[in-house]
């Protein structure tokens, strides 16, 4: 489990933001819904809510999840196997 403790404070509304390092690993993205859990009298706990990866908008269903993955990489990692799988080996350029 990696734990980071980085340190926020709140502004004249109680608002704090989540820094970015946080945010890109979670998978955070503005409109993203969490809750707030109050652990005993001195700690809070930001859960995200499990989203939907599709919704529907204007009768056509879009996808709203956020990559974990760098997709180029993946598509190139799948596109590589598959090759090996087909030609026995490393495949030729």
């Amino acid at each position: 489990m990696i734990v980071s403790v980085l340190h926020v404070s709140l502004d004249a509304f109680g608002r704090l933001t989540i820094p970015d390092e946080i945010r890109k690993r979670l998978g955070l993205s503005p409109g993203s819904s969490l809750s707030i859990e109050a652990v005993d009298d001195r700690e809070i706990r930001l859960v995200p809510e499990e989203t939907p990866g599709m919704e529907e908008r204007d009768g056509l269903l879009v996808i709203t999840a956020v990559p974990t993955v760098d997709i180029a990489d993946a598509v190139d990692a799948d596109r590589e196997s598959r090759m090996r799988a087909l030609w026995g080996g490393t495949p030729e350029p």
